[in-house]
């Protein structure tokens, strides 16, 4: 049997179940979803339609050899709110929910998401993808024992490629410090906190990486004029933050 290789990008590696088919939703009920057993299929006016980057992402995916490519819905830093610049997952599939994986073979595409999504998904999917209820970990790795296929991690982000000059710009938002009023304490009094745990933790650890940049802008009280739901989310931060 031959090897295939699924791809990823190279700071997150995936595993996806190997379950094909279109599963259905329940209470999916009205002309506000897309009805993909009709000929010709029914779309909303929701739906985006993904036909051209589907093609020109097989393209790429050819041109490494990949049989699969996974995109997860976060950014480099595992992000749960994100900058549009890194909306790769939406930007593909046309789904703007905040959970999802998307899977892409070189003849079928795929998305798993949780059961809450569902409808949403289904309004704003073509029938390029099908849908599929999120799976656990232990459920991936099983699904993929003894199946001959391995995962790679590739220096290039395929989406990035197929996005090209419309992918939207690196968050440039100037990057500011809260007041106290907001953030509760100051930036040293969280940073002492931090060194208090870590100095009472059983395993003692030397040092801290944040990584995500909420928490980053969360213990230094930054925010910028790119945040969402008023949280100190900045993505204008360039990384993570460490702390000993």
């Amino acid at each position: 049997m031959a090897r295939a290789h699924w791809g990823c990008c190279p700071w997150l590696v995936l595993l996806c179940a190997c379950a094909w088919g279109h599963p259905k939703p329940a209470d999916l009920g009205g002309q506000d979803v897309r009805n993909c057993s009709t000929n010709p299929p029914y779309l909303p006016v929701t739906v985006v339609n993904t036909t051209v980057s589907l093609t020109a992402i097989r393209q790429q995916m050819q041109t490494q050899n990949l049989s699969a490519y996974i995109i997860p819905d976060t950014d480099a830093h595992m992000n749960e709110y994100i900058g549009q610049h890194d909306e790769r997952h939406a930007w593909i599939t046309g789904f703007t929910g905040s959970a999802g994986t998307a899977v892409v073979t070189t003849k079928k595409a795929a998305v798993w998401t949780h059961s809450r999504y569902w409808t949403q998904a289904e309004r704003q999917m073509d029938c390029n993808w099908e849908l599929h209820k999120e799976d656990t970990w232990e459920s991936y790795n099983l699904a993929l024992q003894g199946s001959n296929r391995q995962l790679v991690s590739i220096t290039t982000n395929l989406v990035d490629l197929v996005w090209g000059s419309e992918r939207p710009p690196v968050p440039n938002q100037p990057i500011y410090a809260l007041p106290e009023a907001f953030t509760g304490s100051t930036w040293q009094e969280k940073v002492s906190g931090v060194r208090s745990q870590m100095q009472k933790h059983q395993k003692a650890p030397t040092a801290v990486l944040l990584s995500a940049l909420e928490e980053t802008a969360c213990e230094c009280g930054f925010a910028d004029t790119g945040s969402r739901l008023g949280l100190p989310n900045a993505p204008s931060l360039p990384g993570p933050l460490a702390q000993s």
